[in-house]
């Protein structure tokens, strides 16, 4: 009985792992796209002014 309860444990914590796992990679790639957006999006107002301030030269 004890070491089947300990193997249900086992894999329990084995599947909150792999759960865990793909959360983090989810996290990440998230993070990753939102990042790439605000940098683009940075970029184009830096771009913007840039450009403007050329204009009036």
């Amino acid at each position: 009985m004890n070491k089947r309860m300990n193997l249900m444990y086992i894999a329990a914590a084995a599947e909150g792992a792999e759960e865990k796992k793909l959360s983090m990679e989810y996290l990440m790639q998230s993070v990753l796209l939102v990042g790439i957006v605000v940098l683009m999006f940075v970029g184009m107002l830096i771009w913007t002014k840039w450009s403007k301030k050329r204009r009036r030269k």
